[in-house]
């Protein structure tokens, strides 16, 4: 075989000799099982391949989405097809000529050839095909990209672009309306007899020939000589191309010998081949094997991919019924005739389902992943660690707390150049019954983000097992963390906890994940009545306390449809560890409830009503406030009528959302999974929303900085076993720094007047009134007339009105007093959303925010006395000069904080 060079074009109106190809092995393709089809051949070799798929249809890359929607990513099936089936078949054609022919020239080399389908719209303008005519172009680059090389290995590599033919890629009536226009068609007669003509012609090589109308061509076919440029600028460019490179350099310059000797030992494993061309009809001395495959991915279609109707085009469409259809002929044909059939899901749904589930890395093939759970370790946020020191029988139990945190919110400070330099982070947990899915769940949210492949490791949790013992074993110890890949890196990164199973079984990831306590901050753990504390009570009562503190949304996960109640019940004792030990909590966190794959099914709940699960479980569990013993006396306690009063206790919010269980009934689809899971990460970000922003009125939304410190406190105050509960409130004053005069103010308010509000009153006025005259003294220039109204004027009023409302609402504790014990609420007003606590975190009763003595005109009204009275003072003792005016409202500012005494209770 020649080397490429320039030729005119091919005569396509020539008698030609077909009995050259005869007894020779063509497959014609976009990807089938070459090794059988080499087996079948009389000589086992392979001659010619046709990379014969395509497809076409509603192209989504030109579809506009709406002037208010955002736009959607477009399906780009089209491109797998017609662009990925073309490279894949070209990979697999040059594995087995260069296996057949070797890579250097020789006479014993038995001529092949490729030939890739482009088309028309190849070459031609096809206004608003964007995705179809960008496909048919590409398949001339791989031509341009081989045929210079391919007389290495014996080859020829040639395009055949075909003009409307009736063929399955479009429908009847779509033929009918193009030929109605006055397009004169093609014939697939003609296109074959234009395949024959390259492969009966060994110098036939990177041409493109256009299977056309008869009136353009009396054959039906011909060269339109578009891949050269003789005599041009372009063809001078063409060598400058190709002179770091050149051809003569070998097939594969880079060590082609061990290239080769590997492509000698690949072994492919294909599917076999099925049905007839017309070109076997024509020919019958030839062995001409082919397939009309038109869907491709990394491990290649097979036959029952087809559509199982027409057999030709992609089985894009799973029915209930367990068969796969394309797109035309499920809706026009098999839905018609089986009504009660559903659409089951694609290939696309399979694939990401496949991947949450982690069949797709073989990680639940058989399940003894130990390197999976190696890495996965490096996801530990915190958990309990329990050891005993050598020679010892006794044992110690800490928390320990990574660094997964803090690294992360690092990382998304810095995630790329258009980050925020102030983020919010936002931590959804998961939690629930052991084996109930919460693994899976997580890896479902994380994998639902477009930018998932953004990240590259994505790290996301190790999915359950299915059966065997296994499966009833939690998956994950102690607490991991996740980053969400849709937030990271912006103003609000949202991160998923996937906490251990409530059971608190000996977790499958603990018998390989040894190395994450080595490295983090260790707490000891501090008994309160002595018994040790092994991995269920850090299950049910360290986790549940951490978790409902810092958490923006909850999601409670389980199985069980039957044992609702008994969930409800856990999920409210669950709760109820994390309220009772928490006080000035300015947020409650959102519910979800998640019915991960029961077994029923009830289609009204994949409906767009989304409260109608939600109102099946209220409806469910009901009477157990009366029937239980349990709610009962909640409900008596609190005076609740209804168990969605005795939720909106601990949550801001309930949602239930259910998930059909996978191959059960009509709606165990992929089709289906993947929608509800999809529609659950909707939900948990915008519930993560609702929160944050009542934390950012209650100024109890943390930054990063504010986070990582605050959550050091959490750990700190868990492990110590006080009694106390964490109170958001201080945790917050100690870590945040006023940056604005108000906050100041209220800072100073906070300090001086708790606890003994009515004693310090006025001292505390003058204190602020002696600071107002001595920063309008730092401010004022010598020339100008102090008079009250000036330093206390319109400007001030309202700083001290925001800083008295500040004080109010986040330092000042509630006025009610509990009849019965006569303890005193402790909650400010913004940290008042459980209701009256004491200080223990007890709760005394329901009830709103109780505004005691303070009142707020009373106040600056003393403060502007005070300051009438002080520049009084001043003024009689006859100041000759602007600094004697400083000088004596220092020492007045100074009588005025001794006066207040010590600032801390």
């Amino acid at each position: 075989m020649p080397p490429y060079h320039m030729s005119p074009p091919v005569n396509c109106n020539i008698d030609f000799d077909k009995g050259q190809i005869a007894g020779n092995v063509a497959i014609v393709t976009g990807v089938r099982l070459f090794k059988e089809a080499a087996q079948l051949s009389s000589s086992g070799k392979i001659h010619y391949v046709i990379a014969n798929a395509g497809m076409t249809k509603e192209d989504q890359t030109f579809t506009f989405d709406g002037k208010d929607q955002e736009p959607q990513k477009p399906d780009l099936q089209t491109v797998d097809v017609n662009l990925k089936g073309a490279l894949y078949t070209s990979k697999l054609a040059m594995h087995y000529f260069v296996s057949q022919n070797g890579i250097e020239v020789n006479k014993d080399q038995e001529d092949t050839c490729l030939i890739l389908i482009s088309s028309g719209a190849g070459f031609l303008d096809v206004p608003r095909s964007p995705e179809y005519s960008s496909t048919k172009w590409a398949v001339r680059g791989i031509m341009h990209a081989l045929r210079r090389t391919a007389f290495y290995y014996g080859s020829r590599v040639n395009v055949i672009a075909p003009w409307y033919i009736r063929t399955s890629i479009l429908s009847k009536d779509q033929f009918d309306q193009v030929e109605k226009s006055g397009v004169e068609f093609a014939t697939a007669e003609d296109a074959g007899e234009c395949a024959l003509r390259i492969l009966s012609d060994n110098s036939i090589n990177g041409r493109t020939l256009f299977v056309c109308a008869r009136k353009w061509a009396p054959r039906g076919y011909m060269d339109l000589n578009i891949e050269d440029y003789p005599e041009s600028l372009i063809q001078e460019i063409q060598e400058d191309q190709m002179r770091n490179a050149p051809v003569d350099l070998g097939l594969f310059p880079w060590d082609g010998l061990q290239m080769y000797k590997r492509s000698r030992t690949l072994q492919s494993s294909f599917s076999p081949m099925r049905g007839e061309s017309n070109m076997s009809k024509r020919f019958p001395q030839s062995q001409i094997l082919f397939s009309t495959a038109a869907q491709f991915d990394m491990d290649f279609i097979m036959d029952d991919d087809l559509c199982a109707k027409c057999e030709e085009k992609p089985g894009a469409v799973r029915c209930s019924c367990g068969e796969r259809f394309c797109e035309y002929c499920f809706s026009k044909k098999h839905l018609q005739r089986n009504p009660t059939h559903k659409r089951g899901g694609s290939k696309k749904t399979e694939t990401k389902w496949n991947k949450i589930k982690g069949v797709v890395s073989n990680i639940t093939s058989s399940f003894s992943p130990a390197s999976h759970f190696q890495r996965d370790e490096t996801s530990k946020w915190f958990g309990l660690r329990i050891s005993s020191p050598p020679g010892r029988k006794d044992r110690i139990a800490t928390l320990v707390e990574t660094t997964r945190f803090s690294s992360l919110l690092e990382e998304s400070l810095h995630f790329n150049k258009h980050s925020p330099k102030r983020q919010y982070p936002s931590i959804c947990s998961f939690v629930g019954d052991t084996g109930a899915g919460k693994s899976t769940l997580i890896r479902s949210l994380i994998f639902d983000s477009e930018r998932a492949l953004d990240f590259d490791p994505l790290d996301a949790p190790v999915p359950g097992a299915q059966t065997g013992s296994p499966a009833i074993r939690s998956t994950t110890g102690e607490v991991n963390l996740y980053l969400d890949p849709s937030t990271f890196g912006t103003a609000a990164p949202m991160f998923y906890a996937d906490c251990e199973g409530l059971l608190g079984t000996e977790p499958l990831a603990a018998e390989h994940q040894t190395e994450w306590a080595r490295y983090g901050q260790r707490y000891l753990i501090e008994s309160k009545d002595g018994k040790p504390v092994d991995r269920r009570t850090a299950v049910k009562t360290i986790y549940p306390r951490f978790l409902y503190i810092f958490s923006d949304v909850i999601c409670y996960v389980t199985r069980n449809h039957r044992a609702w109640a008994e969930s409800a019940l856990r999920l409210l004792d669950w709760s109820k560890v994390g309220v009772q030990n928490t006080i000035n909590q300015h947020a409650l966190p959102a519910l979800i409830i998640v019915l991960n794959g029961p077994t029923l099914e009830n289609e009204a709940w994949l409906g767009n009503d989304h409260e109608v699960v939600t109102d099946a479980f209220f409806q469910a569990i009901e009477k157990e406030i009366s029937e239980t013993t349990e709610f009962r006396e909640l409900a008596q306690k609190h005076g609740d009528k209804t168990m969605r009063q005795l939720f909106s206790r601990s949550f801001s919010s309930v949602y239930v959302h259910y998930i059909p269980l996978e191959g059960f009934g009509s709606l165990g689809t992929s089709l289906e999974i993947v929608n509800q899971t999809t529609r659950l990460a909707k939900r948990v970000r915008r519930d993560a929303e609702r929160v944050q922003a009542q934390r950012a009125k209650s100024w109890t939304r943390f930054d990063t900085t504010q986070m990582s410190q605050v959550v050091h406190y959490a750990f700190a105050h868990l492990a110590s076993g006080s009694s106390e509960p964490f109170d958001f409130g201080q945790c917050r004053r100690q870590i945040s720094v006023p940056d604005i005069t108000e906050g100041h103010f209220s800072e100073f308010l906070g300090l001086s007047l708790k606890n003994k509000m009515e004693a310090r009153f006025d001292d505390t006025a003058a204190v602020i009134a002696t600071s107002l005259l001595r920063n309008s003294l730092k401010a004022n220039k010598d020339d100008i007339v102090l008079l009250p109204s000036v330093v206390f004027d319109k400007d001030i009023q309202a700083i001290c009105t925001r800083a008295i409302g500040q004080f109010l609402d986040s330092k000042s504790p509630c006025a009610y007093i509990d009849p019965d014990s006569g303890e005193q609420c402790v909650n400010t007003k913004s940290g008042h959303s459980i209701g009256h606590q004491s200080a223990s975190g007890d709760l005394l009763r329901d009830g709103n925010f109780v505004v005691g003595d303070f009142n707020s005109a009373k106040f600056l009204l003393a403060v502007e006395s005070a300051l009438h009275a002080t520049m009084r003072a001043i003024n009689s003792s006859g100041p000759s000069n602007h600094c004697d005016w400083r000088r004596l409202a220092a020492v007045h500012h100074r009588r005025n904080i001794d006066a207040v005494g010590t600032l801390t209770p």
